[in-house]
């Protein structure tokens, strides 16, 4: 059976004045799609390509609709913390009813409807249970001025974010639908395109590349996801 209960972290500086956090514990679903060891090595390609004394702000961008790449985010962020003990913060843009993996209760009220400091989430951030993996969504800190017309205040929460956690990974909407992908272009170190096999076209992908290449950000590179074998297992073994 799934437990979900309220547990207590410190997601503190080690440097600064520790401060008690309250999280909703949620369990998640390991991948079954994708080997571990895959998802280890998009994530130590990532630190290789992106060198820092500090956090990494990473943004996984798909090409055109859908939830890869929140998922592919969330199973590598998983792997991640799992096999690496790596402190990992995963914010995504789409609403709580697309993750898929997590499992726990439905998100509490706000306290009076008072607004919750990024940095102090109260029952805004979920932890996932015995791992250091923390998954927000950024409409739930904004409520109705969304995403897009808070950035300024996001990167000063994201500078404070660098110095807690190893990486924080931004999930925004596809970018066929939505403009926040190319504005945080700019606001991160570095950009990882997601690509669905046989759906996302090759003109989507090639102007999504051109268009976070404008942004002077590195693009790290491409994830190939949902990939079909369609050659048999035995003819397989056999090539």
């Amino acid at each position: 059976m799934t437990t979900a209960k309220l547990a207590f972290e410190e997601l503190t500086n080690p440097g600064a004045r520790p401060r008690q956090r309250k999280f909703r514990e949620v369990d998640f679903t390991p991948p079954h799609d994708l080997p571990i060891v895959d998802l280890i090595e998009l994530y130590t390609g990532i630190e290789f390509a992106l060198p820092t004394n500090q956090g990494l702000v990473v943004q996984f961008v798909a090409a055109t609709s859908g939830r890869d790449s929140e998922q592919v985010a969330l199973d590598m962020a998983w792997a991640a913390a799992s096999a690496l003990h790596k402190r990992v913060l995963v914010l995504t843009c789409s609403g709580p009813s697309s993750r898929r993996a997590l499992r726990g209760p439905d998100p509490l009220p706000a306290n009076d409807g008072a607004r919750i400091d990024v940095l102090a989430p109260e029952m805004r951030m979920m932890k996932v249970a015995a791992h250091e993996m923390y998954v927000a969504d950024i409409g739930d800190w904004y409520g109705n001025t969304g995403a897009l017309g808070a950035l300024d205040e996001m990167d000063i929460q994201l500078a404070e974010f660098r110095e807690m956690l190893d990486m924080i990974v931004t999930v925004p909407p596809p970018a066929d639908s939505d403009p926040l992908a190319a504005v945080m272009a700019r606001h991160v170190d570095g950009n990882v395109i997601v690509i669905e096999a046989e759906t996302t076209r090759r003109s989507a992908a090639i102007r999504l590349r051109e268009t976070l290449a404008r942004s002077g950000r590195p693009i790290v590179g491409t994830v190939l996801c949902n990939r079909r074998n369609y050659v048999p297992r035995w003819l397989a073994r056999i090539l």
